[in-house]
Protein backbone atom coordinates (compact mmCIF):
# COMPACT_ATOMS: atom_id res chain seq x y z
CA UNK A 1 0.00 0.00 0.00
CA UNK A 2 1.35 3.88 -1.18
CA UNK A 3 0.95 6.36 1.69
CA UNK A 4 0.86 10.16 -0.02
CA UNK A 5 3.04 12.27 2.04
CA UNK A 6 1.94 15.20 -0.08
CA UNK A 7 1.09 18.25 2.41
CA UNK A 8 2.79 16.43 5.26
CA UNK A 9 4.40 19.27 7.58
CA UNK A 10 2.07 22.76 6.14
CA UNK A 11 0.01 21.84 9.33
CA UNK A 12 1.96 24.77 11.43
CA UNK A 13 1.38 26.86 8.23
CA UNK A 14 -2.33 26.22 7.44
CA UNK A 15 -2.55 27.15 11.26
CA UNK A 16 -0.94 30.24 10.89
CA UNK A 17 -2.71 31.53 8.09
CA UNK A 18 -5.99 31.28 9.23
CA UNK A 19 -5.60 32.90 12.34
CA UNK A 20 -3.75 35.76 10.15
CA UNK A 21 -6.85 35.74 8.53
CA UNK A 22 -9.00 35.89 10.80
CA UNK A 23 -10.68 33.21 11.47
CA UNK A 24 -11.68 32.64 14.97
CA UNK A 25 -10.43 29.12 16.57
CA UNK A 26 -13.85 28.55 18.36
CA UNK A 27 -15.15 29.17 15.19
CA UNK A 28 -18.33 31.55 13.47
CA UNK A 29 -16.10 34.45 12.39
CA UNK A 30 -13.80 34.63 9.06
CA UNK A 31 -13.75 35.15 5.38
CA UNK A 32 -11.88 33.56 2.96
CA UNK A 33 -10.22 36.86 1.72
CA UNK A 34 -8.94 37.34 5.18
CA UNK A 35 -7.65 33.72 4.70
CA UNK A 36 -6.23 34.29 0.81
CA UNK A 37 -4.42 37.92 2.76
CA UNK A 38 -2.77 35.42 5.49
CA UNK A 39 -1.52 33.08 3.06
CA UNK A 40 -0.22 35.85 0.80
CA UNK A 41 1.56 37.27 3.80
CA UNK A 42 2.61 33.96 5.04
CA UNK A 43 4.21 32.99 1.37
CA UNK A 44 5.42 36.89 0.98
CA UNK A 45 7.26 35.82 4.53
CA UNK A 46 8.58 32.59 3.17
CA UNK A 47 9.99 34.19 0.31
CA UNK A 48 11.98 36.91 1.54
CA UNK A 49 13.77 35.11 4.16
CA UNK A 50 14.16 32.45 2.04
CA UNK A 51 15.95 35.02 -0.61
CA UNK A 52 17.73 36.29 2.28
CA UNK A 53 19.66 32.91 3.14
CA UNK A 54 17.69 32.91 6.50
CA UNK A 55 18.72 29.17 8.19
CA UNK A 56 14.95 27.05 7.95
CA UNK A 57 15.11 27.28 11.62
CA UNK A 58 14.70 31.14 11.94
CA UNK A 59 12.10 30.84 9.43
CA UNK A 60 10.03 28.60 11.29
CA UNK A 61 10.60 30.77 14.19
CA UNK A 62 9.13 33.76 12.77
CA UNK A 63 6.48 31.58 11.41
CA UNK A 64 5.45 31.00 14.90
CA UNK A 65 5.66 34.51 15.76
CA UNK A 66 3.37 35.33 13.13
CA UNK A 67 1.02 32.25 15.24
CA UNK A 68 1.22 33.95 18.21
CA UNK A 69 0.42 37.03 16.81
CA UNK A 70 -2.10 35.94 14.87
CA UNK A 71 -3.66 33.84 18.24
CA UNK A 72 -3.44 37.07 20.41
CA UNK A 73 -5.24 39.46 17.65
CA UNK A 74 -8.22 36.60 17.26
CA UNK A 75 -8.22 36.71 21.43
CA UNK A 76 -8.18 40.40 21.47
CA UNK A 77 -10.56 42.06 18.65
CA UNK A 78 -13.51 40.35 19.80
CA UNK A 79 -12.96 41.80 22.86
CA UNK A 80 -12.48 45.53 21.54
CA UNK A 81 -15.23 45.55 19.39
CA UNK A 82 -13.19 45.51 16.00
Amino acid sequence: MIWSTSGAGFELTVLTAVLLGGVALTGGTGSILGVLLGVLFLGGLRNGLTLLNVPMFWQQMAQGVALVAGAALAYVAPRTGR
